[in-house]
């Protein structure tokens, strides 16, 4: 099933098409546009380049947030399990 032909809402299709085509504006991405000097994830102060990855799940900002959120997240998406096994 193409994701544009999944059944969830809008906006997580479009989500997961930016973070599948490396479309969100990541400090890396931005520092390879040259629209900034400095690609370090401006939350963690870890030193760690901000990518798409570092943003969802490296990040400890990004974990704190998944731990608040997990439980709505997980009783959106079970709604959507079946149809997404199929992407």
């Amino acid at each position: 099933m193409k994701l544009w032909k999944w059944p969830g809402p809008q906006r997580i299709r479009t989500l997961l098409w930016k973070i599948l085509n490396d479309a969100l504006l990541t400090d890396e991405n931005r520092r390879r546009r040259n629209l900034t000097a400095d690609d370090e994830c401006p939350l963690c102060n870890a030193n760690e380049t901000e990518t798409i990855l570092h943003a969802f799940r490296d990040c400890h900002h990004a974990q704190q947030e998944q731990e608040g959120l997990r439980g709505r997240i997980l009783g959106c998406l079970q709604h959507y399990t079946d149809d997404m096994e199929e992407i």
